[in-house]
Order: C-alpha cells, then sequence, then structure tokens
C-alpha cells in the first residue's frame, strides 16, 4: 500500500514539474513575442481618453506638410553629391520591341568605374550593350559586352568595369545603347570619376 502512495505521489510530482515547465516556457514566449512583435500603427489619430485631449486632423495635416517641405529644401550641393533616385527606377516600356532596363550599379570602387545594367526580360537572343562616355572636354569612352540571361526572367549587360587610371577625371555623361535581335533599349546617367 504504501509503495501505490509513493508511486502516486511521484506521478503528482512530475506532473507538476511538467506544468511548470509549460508555463514557463509559455510565458519566456509570450514575453519574446510581446518585445519583438511588430507595434501596430494606426492610420488615423486616436483620441486619448484619459485626458480627453483630440488631435486636431488639420493641425496634424499641416506639421506633416511641413515636415515635407522641409525635406524637399535641398541645397545643389547636396543634390551634386547625391545619386539621382530615377537613375534606378524601373523605367515602364510602351513599346514592345523596347527592353525594360534600370541601372543597378553607378560608382566608382576598387580603381574603377563600375556600371550595372538589368533588363527586366529574358532574352531570345544574344545582344550588345554598347557604353558612351563623355564629358564636357570633349574626353570620350567607348566600351561593348554582351548581354547574359540572369535570372529565369531578366537579362543584363555582363557589366561595365573601365580602370580608372585610363581616363581623365571628371563628370562624365554616359549611355547604355542595349540590342538584342529587334528589341532595343537605352539609359543614360551621370558619373564623377
Amino acid at each position: 500500500m504504501s509503495r501505490k502512495k509513493t508511486l502516486k505521489k511521484e506521478s503528482n510530482l512530475g506532473l507538476l514539474y511538467a506544468l511548470f515547465i509549460i508555463a514557463f516556457v509559455g510565458g519566456i514566449t509570450l514575453l519574446v513575442l510581446s518585445v519583438f512583435a511588430p507595434k501596430k500603427r494606426t492610420s488615423e489619430p486616436e483620441m486619448e481618453t484619459a485626458s480627453n485631449t483630440v488631435v486636431n486632423r488639420t493641425e496634424l495635416e499641416q506639421k506633416q506638410q511641413q515636415n515635407t517641405d522641409e525635406k524637399t529644401n535641398i541645397s545643389d550641393d547636396q543634390v551634386e553629391n547625391t545619386q539621382t533616385p530615377s537613375q534606378y527606377e524601373k523605367v515602364e516600356k510602351t513599346n514592345p520591341n523596347e527592353l525594360d532596363i534600370s541601372i543597378t550599379k553607378n560608382e566608382v570602387a576598387n580603381g574603377n568605374y563600375q556600371l550595372r545594367i538589368v533588363i527586366y526580360e529574358l532574352l531570345t537572343q544574344t545582344g550588345s550593350c554598347e557604353l558612351e562616355m563623355k564629358t564636357s572636354n570633349g574626353d570620350y569612352v567607348k566600351k561593348t559586352v554582351n548581354t547574359i540571361n540572369s535570372g529565369a526572367d531578366s537579362s543584363s549587360c555582363e557589366g561595365f568595369d573601365v580602370p580608372t587610371s585610363g581616363i581623365s577625371s571628371g563628370t562624365y555623361n554616359f549611355t547604355v545603347n542595349i540590342k538584342a535581335g529587334t528589341k532595343t533599349g537605352k539609359v543614360s546617367g551621370t558619373i564623377k570619376i
């Protein structure tokens, strides 16, 4: 009889430990989720009920507009030292033979001017990408590479790497003309070397 009582106490004790572990793990999980879970953002201003303060929507919109206006007042020096975002935006095509392309890299690094172009279409024929760079001083660089299929639904130019030691420093206007079969594309920009 005392053996049965001992077994019953041990099984109750084991059950108690299991419940404690489950509760502990659950508590830790809830704590982690509450700390790392993304906070809900509301799109509308909320009313504070405790202090009966109401957010005036017109004032909020005016402050947001003022912040936007302040952000758009950028000096010419700041604009010159930044790359134009439109260079990196996808251009929508209007002609079925026009390639949908954009610049993915336009920088000087490791002693080379590096330019990378993505073509948002899988090409059925190998084509060519021709880079022409010009300065206002008349300096001129021309380089041609092949197109390659770089994914399930896109292609790219093999990449342009122009050693900066072989060219004059200054601001270059560049144009890349792409031709693959009957399809063509063109993208332009600037780079300071």
